[in-house]
């Protein structure tokens, strides 16, 4: 990941608020947090010995964040989160992105192969052009990486698939989001 694409650090930022808020403790994860200055050099360095190579795929391939919720002194949940932004001109490009061989969709498979399906994905996507909106629709998904291989689907982060959310902190997260990708 580029360190300085803002758009998906504000992403990473929004989502890590997000969860911090309802209470979850939240441990960046990402190669990027573990390593920064060598992060170049692994992006360009060729590795021949295939052990390595495999070590370093998988390296590479760290999710942004741990996410657990502790309650009464236990571990309740914990989850293995990446964060993406993604800019769509339209609809159906989303669509084609969560499908086979689409780029959200190889995402899923990488981090499935690589972390035995136990990422979940959280995506803000702008989607440029709709037919029935004048304006840019802005929507957040989040799903496990097997519900995107295995159904190329991922649910819309809202109060009806995600029970957990409250309602003031989501509505508030929703106006970052807006606020931020809406002038981009």
């Amino acid at each position: 990941m580029d360190k300085y694409n803002y758009e998906g650090k504000v992403a990473e930022t929004l989502v890590e608020v997000l969860f911090k808020k309802h209470g979850y403790l939240v441990k960046k994860f990402g190669v990027e947090n573990q390593l920064d200055i060598g992060l170049d050099m692994f992006k360009t360095t060729k590795v021949k010995d295939k052990s390595a190579k495999e070590s370093v795929a998988k390296f590479m391939a760290i999710p942004d964040f741990i996410v657990i919720k502790v309650k009464n002194e236990q571990l309740k949940q914990l989850y293995i989160v990446e964060v993406k932004y993604r800019t769509f001109k339209k609809y159906s490009d989303f669509e084609a992105s969560i499908k086979e061989g689409g780029d959200i969709y190889k995402q899923a498979e990488k981090y499935k192969e690589l972390w035995d399906g136990k990422v979940h994905i959280f995506l803000i996507a702008k989607i440029k052009e709709n037919s029935d909106k004048k304006y840019d629709e802005l929507q957040t998904y989040y799903g496990s990486v097997n519900l995107i291989t295995d159904n190329k689907y991922i649910k819309s982060l809202d109060k009806k698939n995600y029970e957990w959310l409250q309602e003031e902190y989501f509505e508030e997260y929703k106006r970052y989001v807006d606020n931020f990708y809406r002038s981009k």
